[in-house]
């Protein structure tokens, strides 16, 4: 079973299915201030939840903060403060994702 202790934000694509940023890897404690301290740490990922089942969308980010869609649902935008940029996922029918592009600030 995934954690869902750390969770940071949340964008819901249907009445059970939605996304959300697991922001941290460790529960609040020392752990988890050497992951703030250790920025270029990539443990955290995107979690995508579909009527009762939960997977891991995208992994190996470094506390992602941000998450929203588009409005014909096609895309999805996720920022990480850490290294300040936006990715740009295409959701595919199954609710995977496809990274199409990364904006830098």
């Amino acid at each position: 079973m995934l954690p869902f202790y750390r969770l940071n934000d949340i964008v819901a694509v249907g009445p059970e299915t939605f996304y959300t940023s697991n922001h941290h890897y460790y529960r609040p404690g020392v752990m988890a201030q050497i992951e703030v301290i250790g920025a270029e740490l990539t443990w955290t990922y995107l979690i995508h939840y579909d009527n009762g089942k939960a997977s891991i969308a995208v992994d190996g980010l470094c506390l992602p903060n941000g998450v929203n869609i588009s409005p014909d649902k096609k895309y999805l935008y996720l920022y990480s403060g850490t290294d300040f940029n936006f990715r740009v996922y295409a959701i595919q029918h199954d609710g995977s994702l496809n990274l199409k592009q990364v904006l830098s600030q």
